[in-house]
Parts: structure tokens; sequence; C-alpha cells
């Protein structure tokens, strides 16, 4: 079995509110930079292939979402707690967090139904990768009326807060897995 050094921490059992923390912690910084590398990276390799603008945001709102679970792996490896051991741990972490974000659509579609921009443009930034993902659907249709686009926009609203929880959580339980069977395999 493997040595467990005196400066490690002890693995801690990941309650529902310290992954939701965890969440929060990697998924703002990683919004601000996914607005920038969407700003000056997409852009940059669309020209290349002078797609139309509906694949300028589809695109990179994909790569954007599919990243989550890298992004859960790196925070998982560095983040010294026990694994999930049932599969209603793993529901109760990702339907909270999942939660919150549909919270937060529900304040975005808020601000935008009453106007008050600033609060769009804030919702919008601080959940980048889910909000582009809902508004890209958008762009690929864009002679639908604005009721048929409302409901699109909250209909894809239901994957564009339950991807990301969903992935960054599998990843940051692949990463402590991986862990503790190496721990185990010493």
């Amino acid at each position: 079995m493997g040595e467990r050094l005196i400066s490690d921490p002890p693995p801690q059992t990941p309650s529902t509110a310290r992954l939701t923390g965890a969440f929060a912690l990697a998924h703002f910084p990683f919004s601000l930079l996914s607005l920038f590398l969407t700003l000056y990276l997409f852009p940059a390799i669309n020209a290349e292939f002078a797609t139309t603008w509906a694949d300028d945001t589809l695109v990179p709102a994909l790569v954007l979402m599919a990243l989550y679970f890298p992004l859960g792996l790196l925070f998982g490896a560095g983040i010294p707690w026990a694994r999930v051991h049932t599969p209603q741990e793993l529901v109760r972490a990702i339907s909270s967090q999942a939660m919150i974000a549909w919270g937060w659509a529900a304040a975005m579609f808020s601000t935008l139904f009453l106007g008050l921009w600033p609060g769009v443009i804030l919702t919008f930034f601080l959940a980048f990768p889910s909000s582009l993902f809902a508004l890209s659907f958008c762009f690929l249709f864009p002679d639908a009326s604005l009721p048929l686009l409302l409901v699109s926009l909250m209909t894809l609203a239901i994957p564009a807060g339950l991807l990301p929880p969903l992935l960054f959580n599998l990843g940051s339980f692949c990463a402590t897995r991986c862990r503790v069977e190496l721990e185990i395999s010493r």
C-alpha cells in the first residue's frame, strides 16, 4: 500500500457544497478565458476556412463545452478528496450545480426581457461557454420567428446548464479515481 506523507492532507469526502465550490472556482476563470479564446483564437481559425457566422459560434461553443472534462481532470488531480462512492453522490453534485446554472439562465432571460443590458452582458460573460452554446443554435436559424427563438433558447438552457457540471464532475471524479487506484497499486 502507498505511504501517505505527513505533509499530504487527508482525502476529504466530497460534499455537494465542496464540489459546487470547486466547480465555481474553475468555471468563472474558464468562462473569462474562453471569452478571450473565442474572440481572438477562433476567428483566425475560421477565417482560414471561410465559414458562416453560425459555424463561427457553433464550433467554438462545442469545443468550449467539451473542455469542461479536461478542466475537471486537471482540477480533480489537484484536490485531495476521496472517491465518490455512490451514483447518488454524483447525481446530487451534478444536479445541484445544474440547478444553479439554470437559475443563472433564468436571470439572463429575465434581464433580457426587461431590457437590462448590463445584466445580460454580465450573465453572458460569467457563463460564456453555456451562453454561446445556447445562442449559437439561434444563429443557425436566422429567419425563425421571435417566439420560436425564445422557446429554443429556453430549451437549450437545459443542456447548456447541465453539460458543464456533468463534464467537469466526470473529469474530476476520473482524476480522483485514477489517483486512488494508483495509491492502492503502490
